[in-house]
């Protein structure tokens, strides 16, 4: 059974009664008809069906869908239109915006480039930088140290040491620098204006001064720089009150009040006052110290011989033919007014002084011997000078020498 249409419409003839039947072919208009309603058929289906039950009212209902439909292929036609134009907008704004993107892209590269540029150049500021950081480190380290228990004999790299270089001392508690030859405490000098005050709770000396040259370890003035009167510590140890320039262990210029002062470790006591005292001298009793008058009491007498020729010993009257005598080593020998020593000039025993060498003819020898002396009386300065003068006046030496 046919399905389609045909390709062309069909030639329906009605033949007449006198037609003879194959013409026109009785089997081509059979054909023809046939196809015809079986396309009709097939696409407006068979009867009954749905709500047409016609073919009229079917024929009706399909030009009714076909006029909506077609009505609404024209409103998605208008549909496509506006969306085709909104398209086109949107496509001119897309155009322009994609025009703005290319340029803001184009600057960006371009941004970008000097982005690279500049992290070029920072990258090697940043080299230069640290190559000149790890320079100066480097130097820095060869010059400090660091804190060491002995005294480094190179730098922290193994090199050579540079004069100058430091190092904190941890048994001294000191900053060492190296001169070239020897490690030595690095000289500091500081000023302070106002109070200064040194507090410590430790077993470790809380103020230590060191000096190594020959200024003075401390200074303690009380006006103007330089004072006449400071109180120093010199280089040597000396302490000086009063005096810069101290010769001994406590040298003070003045007046000096102690209420105690020890010697060899003893206390020494105090003088008693002077005050009317004059020309006593200071005597004690084992506990205290007082003034008393010193009162002299002895004799003195000279004897006076004339030598012969090589005379050694002298002996018995002298030439006043007073007998010589003397206690002990009480005397004092001279020869023709020349003061001899003993033991190598003369010896002496009981009352005789034997020379050494012999005197010439002629020679003097005066001998003075004194007695011992004791605590009483003494002789005024009047009897002394006499006594003294009449001792002068012997003799032929001249003047005579008395020790």
């Amino acid at each position: 059974m046919a399905t389609a249409y045909p390709d062309g419409f069909d030639s329906f003839t009605n033949p007449a009664g006198t037609d003879a039947l194959s013409d026109p072919a009785h089997a081509t208009q059979h054909a023809n008809v046939n196809d015809a309603v079986e396309a009709i058929q097939a696409t407006l289906g068979l009867n009954p069906e749905g709500d047409e039950a016609t073919v009229s009212a079917r024929i009706a209902a399909a030009v009714t869908d076909a006029a909506a439909a077609a009505s609404g292929y024209a409103d998605a036609a208008s549909a496509s239109a506006s969306s085709a134009s909104g398209s086109a907008s949107a496509a001119d704004a897309s155009d322009t915006s994609a025009e703005g993107w290319a340029d803001a892209a184009e600057t960006h590269s371009t941004n970008a480039g000097n982005y690279a540029s500049a992290a070029a150049d920072a990258q090697v500021a940043a080299e230069s930088a640290q190559a000149a950081t790890e320079a100066v480190y480097d130097q820095f380290d060869d010059r400090y140290l660091g804190a060491k228990a002995t005294a480094p004999t190179t730098d922290n790299d193994g090199n050579a040491l540079i004069v100058g270089a430091l190092y904190f001392d941890t048994v001294t508690s000191s900053m060492q620098v190296w001169t070239g030859s020897a490690w030595v405490a690095a000289d500091v000098s500081y000023s302070w204006t106002g109070a200064v005050t040194v507090v410590d709770n430790s077993s470790s000396t809380a103020l230590r001064v060191t000096q190594t040259g020959t200024g003075d370890a401390l200074r303690i003035e009380d006006s103007g720089n330089p004072d006449s009167t400071p109180l120093v510590v010199d280089s040597s140890g000396n302490v000086g009150i009063g005096t810069g320039s101290p010769s001994y262990l406590l040298d003070v210029a003045g007046t000096a009040n102690f209420t105690s002062l020890l010697v060899g470790g003893s206390p020494l006591d105090a003088l008693p006052s002077q005050t009317g005292e004059s020309g006593k001298y200071l005597t004690t009793d084992g506990t205290d110290a007082s003034w008393a008058t010193l009162n002299v009491e002895g004799t003195i007498v000279t004897y006076e011989f004339t030598a012969t020729a090589s005379q050694t010993v002298f002996t018995g009257n002298d030439d006043n033919g007073v007998s010589l005598a003397f206690t002990g080593n009480l005397l004092q020998v001279f020869l023709n007014g020349v003061l001899l020593a003993p033991g190598d000039d003369y010896t002496t025993s009981t009352n005789t002084v034997t020379l050494a060498s012999g005197a010439a003819v002629s020679d003097v020898l005066v001998v003075v011997a004194f007695s011992a002396f004791n605590v009483a009386d003494t002789y005024t300065q009047g009897e002394t000078d006499a006594l003294l003068a009449a001792v002068g006046a012997k003799g032929a030496g001249g003047d005579q020498v008395f020790y």
